[in-house]
């Protein structure tokens, strides 16, 4: 955009509507409309208390096209009359007078289409006109009048060419063609506002022993809220009371409901499926997650890339331009041909080489893109993210939260003592249920089948372990690494010592456990990849960048990943050496990427030329991040970047269609080879191929991630990522 301009949304299709320093201080309650389509569509289609309007405008529409089909009759009644001359005088006589009257009905009957569709189009010129721009709606209403006034003249002269046919149908091609424009516009405006209306516009706070109803605007953070089965969560929220099971697609794309306990955060917008439940509002209205992700969509959408500016560039010059031309080609057939002859060619040259198209090639293709991608849980920040996204040599994954899920599993447990295998499972259960740490949390998810010994009194140590007392013995108990079994004084056996060193050579994570003096057994984590990583890795590789993982892990388990994923992967890789590696690929391939879980990752995803985010549905708010997938579906990654490719090559050939045709046709209208309504014909079916063209985005898949169910207004996405297999039943010594 250029500078002193800015930038509002028009108020029928949402798409930018561009103010100038003139408009800076126009009055806001005025609509702004991006063009004469919108402007009459939202006639048409009407707003709050605007039903009367609402059918002004459509018999408006409806008389126009009636007129405009009487004139077409009287002027090929006039074109008989010229081509077939009357046999004697007698007839000659009866055929001028027909002559002259269908000419004045043609002068009647084309006034009413001035009047009834030259209005909306001179109020659009003076709205542009006030924003501080000129259109070349400007030249085309001119044109018309012209053409009319000339054909008035003639009429009362009662000689010459008349003209009403001309600015009859080009009124009524114009408006046809733009009115479709406006429609296939207005689909992302309405897609945007379903997400807004699955906010439920009540809510009820809870007072006492009962509750009261209040709108939902009235709701402030800290207020109880009941929300029974099968409603929505008015706000973003904590559990306190309830069990719940909740549908967290739109937001997510999780397809199956997530169980919800006293304590549990709660998203804006998501379905409560079973139980009622009590929560506490964290956020304000508008400020909850479904409000923020809404409004991050429009802003995308209204933001200016690259390809953007430079066709509001070329919008700026071509123009006063055209405006130029169409007035010197009109004045050079006047001086050579008549006043007929220049209103014709000048009114097809400004028809023909009207800017619709070119305002319509990229910020289209962009809605259709950011909409899309919405859809698949997928949200770019703004415009020039999803260009630099389209042009990236190398992608850089980190490992942990990313790659792999980011919680450890329990893969192995070796017993000093094949026959005390159950008593060490059951003491580590014990021991586990005393402990936050990620090591404990996987003993118990694997364990939790099995009875846990009991024991009072844990004790944490951080960075070490947990220890606590055995009530059947009276006696304590040690679970961690290996300096806290030494420290406690566990000797550690040759069968543990064995495991270890294989453990320590192969970048293995483990736990040790003891008791009574000596080291019981031992149990080995892994951390599992997401059952996506593998196809999702060998997508991006198709796609020709050059693609490793950075990773802070030991150096062998570092070569074991990368050979499980046949991907490079560098280890020992702190949040300051991410950085570096980044900054180390763009000299060697130039635009990077970076995928991470926008944590950790921060400083990376900043660095990198496009940063993105895995899995931000209940953090929309990673400013470091240009591309936020809200779903945990590795496959997204590769999905995006055919998006955003497929996106630019889109805007490419819509650009290049634009300034070919435009080209052309002004060089046959200037020539005077192009009637005015072929001109206006010509000109709605370039905005509607610029329009299929964009619209494609939104029809066809580029590839990657397929959907368990179309997309509705209530569902932007139904995409599941594989379950997580449960681990397998322990045994000594074997991997589960």
């Amino acid at each position: 955009m250029s500078r002193g301009s800015s930038s509002a949304s028009c108020d029928y299709c949402g798409l930018p509507v561009s103010t100038g320093r003139r408009g800076a201080g126009r009055d806001s309650r005025e609509p702004q409309f991006c063009c004469l389509g919108c402007r009459v569509a939202a006639s048409v289609a009407g707003v709050p208390g605007s039903e009367g309007q609402n059918r002004t405008m459509l018999a408006r529409l409806g008389f126009a096209l009636f007129f405009s089909m009487n004139v077409m009759v009287f002027t090929l009644a006039l074109w008989s009359h010229e081509l077939l001359p009357a046999s004697d005088n007698a007839h000659a006589v009866m055929a001028d007078g027909f002559w002259q009257l269908f000419r004045y009905a043609a002068l009647l009957c084309s006034l009413p289409v001035l009047l009834l569709l030259g209005e909306p189009l001179a109020s659009q010129i003076g709205s542009a006109w006030r924003n501080g721009s000129i259109s070349t709606d400007m030249l085309i209403l001119g044109g018309v009048v012209a053409a009319y006034l000339y054909s008035v003249v003639t009429v009362i002269r009662g000689e010459g060419q008349v003209y009403f046919e001309v600015p009859t149908m080009v009124l009524v091609l114009v408006t046809f063609g733009r009115w479709i424009e406006a429609t296939a516009k207005l689909q992302g405006k309405k897609t945007l506002e379903s997400l807004e209306n699955l906010l439920p516009a009540h809510a009820r706070i809870v007072a006492g022993a009962g509750w009261r109803e209040v709108p939902r605007a009235e709701v402030a953070p800290g207020d109880r809220l009941l929300v029974k089965a099968g409603e929505r969560f008015p706000l973003d929220g904590c559990l306190v009371e309830g069990l719940v099971e909740v549908d967290e697609q739109i937001v997510t794309g999780e397809s199956r409901p997530v169980e919800k306990q006293p304590g549990s955060p709660l998203l804006g917008g998501t379905l409560n499926i079973a139980g009622n439940a009590v929560v506490i509002a964290s956020s304000t209205p508008g400020e909850d997650t479904l409000s923020r992700l809404v409004r991050l969509m429009r802003q995308a959408q209204l933001s200016r890339g690259r390809y953007q500016r430079l066709a509001d560039a070329a919008t700026r010059w071509f123009v006063p331009g055209v405006s130029l031309l169409a007035l010197a080609v009109a004045g050079y057939a006047t001086a050579h041909q008549g006043g007929a002859e220049g209103i014709m060619r000048g009114l097809a040259v400004a028809l023909i080489a009207c800017p619709c198209a070119l305002g319509l090639a990229t910020p289209l293709a962009y809605w259709s893109a950011t909409l899309a991608a919405g859809r698949r849980q997928v949200l770019f920040r703004d415009v020039e993210a999803l260009e630099r996204l389209a042009g990236i040599r190398a992608i850089r994954f980190d490992k942990t939260g990313t790659i792999t899920t980011g919680q450890p599993m329990l893969s192995t447990c070796i017993a000093e003592h094949e026959d005390r295998t159950e008593e060490i499972q059951q003491v580590a259960l014990g021991l586990a249920w005393g402990s936050t740490h990620a090591f404990a949390g996987a003993l118990r998810r694997c364990l939790s089948g099995q009875a846990s010994a009991s024991f009072r009194g844990h004790q944490v140590f951080p960075g070490r372990g947990v220890s606590a007392q055995r009530e059947d013995e009276g006696r304590p108990a040690w679970l961690g690494n290996r300096q806290f079994m030494e420290e406690s004084g566990q000797h550690i056996g040759a069968k543990l010592q064995e495991a270890i060193d294989r453990a320590e050579t192969e970048g293995d994570s483990y736990s040790l456990i003891g008791w009574g003096g000596e080291a019981r057994g031992m149990f080995v984590f892994a951390e599992s990849p997401r059952p996506q990583a593998a196809g999702a890795l060998a997508d991006c590789a198709a796609l020709e960048p050059d693609i490793s993982i950075l990773t802070g892990d030991h150096v062998q388990r570092a070569r074991r990943l990368a050979r499980e994923l046949g991907i490079p992967a560098d280890a020992g890789q702190l949040p300051q050496d991410k950085v570096q590696a980044v900054l180390a690929a763009r000299e060697r391939q130039g635009s990077v990427a970076m995928v991470g879980d926008g944590v950790n990752d921060a400083p990376a995803l900043a660095a990198s030329d496009v940063g993105i985010a895995l899995g931000c549905g209940a953090d929309l708010t990673r400013e470091a991040a240009d591309v936020c997938l809200l779903a945990e579906d590795l496959r997204l990654v590769p999905w995006s970047v055919r998006l955003a490719r497929r996106t630019v090559r889109i805007v490419r050939q819509n650009l290049a269609w634009c300034f070919a045709y435009n080209g052309v046709g002004i060089a046959l209208a200037a020539s005077g080879r192009l009637n005015p309504v072929i001109a206006a014909g010509l000109m709605a079916g370039s905005s509607l191929l610029v329009v299929g063209n964009s619209l494609r985005l939104l029809r066809e898949e580029p590839g990657g991630v397929a959907n368990e169910r179309e997309p509705t207004s209530d569902n932007l996405s139904r995409k599941a990522s594989p379950p997580t297999s449960a681990p397998a039943p322990l045994s000594s010594g074997v991997p589960a």
